[in-house]
């Protein structure tokens, strides 16, 4: 996987430093990954946990939440927001893990059909 944004992840390491260690060690293991989808991701890291359209994972034990956008496709992971656990659990970064909503509503439409459908037959109960 290609990090996007590496330069920003340093960065973030140094501000607070304890973290810096962990960040690049999170860094190396998904740079040297080759992930295809979730399942991928979390024999790399058993903790990392989906939340809309990002990957969010666990830095430094519990401390700090790495939240980034992976693209399967491409090998890309594009770094969104490094938190700490108090700021994370804010829940201000969530608003850049939503789906966008013509798509979440196009998916909800192909999954159960579209009932204004004139062409739809109706069963009589």
């Amino acid at each position: 996987m290609l990090t996007v944004t590496e330069a920003r992840l340093v960065s973030h390491g140094r501000e607070p430093p304890i973290a810096e260690n962990a960040l690049l060690r999170w860094a190396a293991l998904a740079k040297a990954a080759q992930w295809r989808n979730l399942i991928d991701v979390r024999k790399t890291f058993s903790h990392a946990d989906p939340v809309g359209i990002c990957i969010v994972f666990n830095i430094k034990g519990n401390d700090f939440r790495l939240i980034t956008g992976v693209d399967y496709g491409l090998q890309v992971v594009t770094l969104k927001h490094f938190l700490t656990h108090a700021k994370y659990d804010r829940g201000g970064w969530k608003k850049d893990c939503q789906k966008p909503a013509l798509e979440s509503q196009q998916v909800r439409k192909a999954s159960r059909g579209h009932p204004a459908s004139p062409h739809r037959k109706r069963r009589r109960t």
